[in-house]
């Protein structure tokens, strides 16, 4: 497993930013699991994030840690996330109704 990998599934919160109604990015922290090179968030279909992610799918993300150098890390990525309204499949890997991956 590589740096990237690791440091990924060691931590529990990313910053993750979709592009709200009016255009301009909405940034919220969410928990998350990172699994065979994919990360899943859970939420609920009336969350900003879910409602935005149903009109633009494109995602920005942002996972971090430490607060002075040297000891300063951290990881970014963008994509397309990808709503899992099936709460079958949903199920397996959260208590949420709605899933995204990316």
């Amino acid at each position: 497993m590589n740096k990237r990998d690791e440091f990924l599934k060691s931590q529990k919160i990313l910053r993750l930013a979709t592009i709200g109604k009016t255009k301009t990015p909405h940034i919220v922290p969410v928990w998350y699991i990172y699994s065979l090179k994919k990360i899943y968030i859970g939420t609920n279909t009336r969350t900003q994030k879910a409602k935005n992610l149903k009109k633009n799918s494109r995602v920005a993300f942002c996972v971090d840690e430490g607060i002075s150098a040297p000891n300063i890390f951290g990881i970014n990525g963008e994509g397309k996330a990808t709503l899992i309204l099936d709460k079958t499949q949903s199920k397996k890997n959260c208590n949420e109704d709605t899933f995204a991956i990316f």
